[in-house]
């Protein structure tokens, strides 16, 4: 697993093709890590610098107003016009240090239908914001792991922790992307396993070196996620 050491370490993995085009119905699926509880984290996160500024974000320690706030978690789908879908959940048991398995759906952004499970339960979330989004276009800008794009100005809200198995699918089965993020040091490349080539640049400050950590993971994803076999 990749370790995000929490001051400047992210993963650039580019635009993602038309993968922004279909946020009306998308996940984003992950393993991860972390006991930091003092500071606001990204887990998943990029602001488009066209339009009025599409998003699709996951926020550790998170107010509703993407503030810190201590446990919780904030989960954001944002349109090309502007139209807002956002939910929290407190979740202090996330910050134990202890591996944890996320996943963040958008089953019909338009009709504010989302879920979020972890480790296989069903969160109940608190809705913010439901404006029904339904206008989306490919993203212009990168897509960040670990941290926060914001319009391609700003890298912030750097996670501390570590992440592994990150996968994001749209249209309820189409797998866009898939980082398994095993390859360990000295890897400058970190490879799309869905065969899309979505390969992702690790940056750690002004280098490219990264820090990795051999982990167990229950595998029960692909018993869980048939649609993960459909490409985009």
């Amino acid at each position: 697993s990749l370790y995000f050491g929490g001051h400047n370490t992210y993963v650039n993995v580019g635009p993602l093709g038309d993968f922004g085009k279909h946020l009306a119905q998308c996940s984003v699926d992950l393993w991860f890590r972390t006991g930091e509880t003092k500071k606001l984290m990204a887990l998943f996160h990029v602001t488009d610098s066209m339009h009025k500024h599409a998003m699709l974000s996951i926020l550790l320690n998170s107010s509703p107003a993407a503030e810190f706030q201590k446990g919780g978690v904030l989960f954001r789908l944002r349109d090309t016009k502007g139209a807002l879908l956002s939910a929290t959940v407190v979740c202090p048991q996330v910050f134990d240090n202890e591996w944890h398995h996320l996943v963040f759906r958008v089953h019909h952004g338009p009709g504010n239908l989302l879920n979020v499970n972890l480790d296989g339960a069903q969160l109940s979330l608190l809705y913010h914001s439901q404006e029904s989004p339904e206008h989306f276009a490919p993203f212009t800008q990168w897509v960040c792991l670990g941290a926060a794009n914001e319009r391609g100005k700003e890298v912030r809200h750097f996670f501390s922790g570590f992440l592994r198995e990150v996968r994001v699918m749209h249209s309820g089965r189409v797998l866009a992307a898939h980082w398994p993020l095993m390859e360990g040091m000295g890897a400058k490349v970190l490879m799309d396993a869905s065969g899309n080539a979505h390969n992702g640049v690790p940056h750690e400050g002004q280098s490219r070196t990264t820090t990795w950590m051999h982990v167990y993971l229950p595998m029960i994803l692909d018993a869980e996620y048939p649609e993960a076999e459909d490409k985009q």
